[in-house]
């Protein structure tokens, strides 16, 4: 769509994920399961317009073109009421299932705007919605991106570090003060593991928080 003409005017790309889909087949059965799916898809329907696109891409993800839709407060919109939507719960097998998602959103302003496809961050921005709780939508920005980036290059940092041998283990003493003779003594110890670089410099543990 992007190098179409109904595309250079701008789109937005949503990915829709169930949240917890598993749960749903390994507790009800897979009839329930494939009841979600198509209750999932009647409430889509109610919700897009007439020239938007919704598709099951596989499993428990849809996703919805939107060549209407071309701008970040446009696709807020169109996501919340997505969310609102799911929150109504659904009767399935005789229960009342509240089933949750998590959406990420791409808008492409016009052709050739980013390197990566709107496919591409459409996904990412689901990724970042599902590990912030899910249960809620993300937007692709830059920031994003960079994120990722770096989160991917301290993971292969990572890997090597394994597989060099370049972790060595630290510890740490755990001092106990007593108020009364200003003494301390070692209460126990921290083993810390350390990561050298390929440049030999000491990493931060901080920096791999997230990884």
């Amino acid at each position: 769509l992007e190098h179409h003409p109904l595309g250079q005017q701008g789109f937005t790309l949503a990915l829709f994920d169930l949240d917890d889909f598993k749960r749903v087949n390994d507790t009800l059965g897979h009839p329930a399961g494939d009841a979600v799916l198509v209750e999932v898809a009647n409430r889509l329907k109610t919700l897009v317009r007439l020239t938007d696109m919704p598709a099951r891409i596989g499993g428990d993800e849809f996703a919805i073109l939107m060549p209407e839709c071309r701008s970040e407060e446009q696709a807020i919109q169109v996501a919340d009421r997505l969310l609102r939507a799911m929150a109504v719960p659904m009767n399935i097998a005789e229960t009342a299932l509240h089933q949750g998602c998590s959406i990420g959103l791409a808008v492409q302003r016009r052709a050739g705007d980013c390197k990566l496809d709107v496919f591409q961050r459409a996904d990412l921005a689901l990724y970042d919605a599902k590990g912030a709780g899910r249960g809620r939508f993300k937007l692709y920005s830059q920031r994003l991106k960079h994120q990722h980036d770096t989160l991917h290059q301290q993971r292969e940092m990572l890997r090597d570090a394994l597989r060099q041998g370049r972790l060595q283990l630290h510890f740490q003493p755990v001092l106990t003060i007593e108020p009364e003779s200003s003494r301390f003594f070692v209460r126990k110890f921290e083993a810390l593991l350390r990561l050298h670089d390929v440049q030999g410099q000491l990493r931060r543990a901080e920096e791999f928080e997230t990884a």
